[in-house]
């Protein structure tokens, strides 16, 4: 069985019955559409299995949210890497993941984080000008804007896991751990 949007009605369709579309009982759907503005969805949407699914989702968010800033330095770093701000790190200062020469990490979350100076100064993406971000469940989408200093593959098994209160104290912990981390080594 096909579901094919062809024009702006389908595309508000498509929208409304997202939450539809993306259960079990349209896992055997296939999906299709020549519309540029939905392909991610699209594609996501025919990604079967459901951890392959949320990878993909987080992947082209990270590269769409790269892709809107350009790579720029956009919390003005200066060659001592303090920021506009005046802190040392910017905002990433306690995150154990964060390194001299930038961030590895690959989050959706502290990708999106910004300081009110930034807000301030330029206009910035929310989540919710990421429509593929729709794709995901919403347990999944509070998950994935909320993992903050998390690897990708630990942000993926979070995203992953089946139960919301467990991975909620797992960030937390993994909160808490960091902030330690960052009191023992400035002290």
């Amino acid at each position: 069985m096909n579901i094919v949007i062809k024009n702006d009605k389908d595309l508000s369709k498509f929208y409304r019955r997202l939450f539809i579309y993306r259960s079990y009982f349209f896992s055997f759907v296939k999906f299709k559409s020549n519309d540029k503005r939905i392909e991610k969805e699209i594609h996501a949407l025919n990604i079967k299995r459901k951890s392959k699914r949320n990878a993909y989702i987080f992947d082209e968010v990270c590269k769409e949210i790269d892709e809107y800033f350009n790579y720029e330095n956009i919390c003005e770093f200066d060659s001592n890497g303090y920021c506009m701000a005046g802190l040392k790190n910017g905002c990433c200062r306690i995150c154990p993941h964060v390194r001299s020469n930038g961030c590895p990490s690959h989050n959706v979350a502290c990708k999106l984080y910004f300081c009110h100076r930034v807000y301030e100064k330029r206009k910035v993406p929310t989540y919710k000008d990421f429509k593929l971000l729709k794709v995901m469940g919403i347990r999944k989408r509070m998950v994935t804007i909320h993992d903050y200093f998390a690897p990708r593959d630990i942000a993926l098994f979070d995203i992953n896991f089946p139960l919301i209160t467990i991975s909620s104290i797992k960030m937390m912990c993994r909160l808490i751990k960091d902030i330690i981390y960052l009191k023992k080594n400035h002290k």
